[in-house]
C-alpha cells in the first residue's frame, strides 16, 4: 500500500492510495449491499515519532 505525506502551511495531509484504506481503518460493512461487517484495523496512526517529525518540521 502507498501512503503519502503531504506539508501545508501548518497542517500534516496523511493519505492511504488504496481503494480499500478506509474500510479497513475505520471499519464498516461492505460487499455485495453492504452486509459483511468489517472491524477496525488501523493502520495509520500518530506516534510520539511521527508528531516530533511534523514538529520539527514545522518549527525549523
Amino acid at each position: 500500500m502507498r501512503i503519502g505525506v503531504e506539508f501545508k502551511g501548518d497542517k500534516a495531509i496523511v493519505s492511504a492510495y488504496n481503494r480499500y484504506a478506509a474500510i479497513q481503518q475505520f471499519g464498516g460493512y461492505a460487499g455485495r449491499h453492504r452486509k459483511t461487517k468489517i472491524p477496525a484495523r488501523p493502520f495509520l496512526s500518530l506516534t510520539r515519532g511521527n508528531l516530533s517529525s511534523i514538529e520539527n518540521y514545522l518549527f525549523s
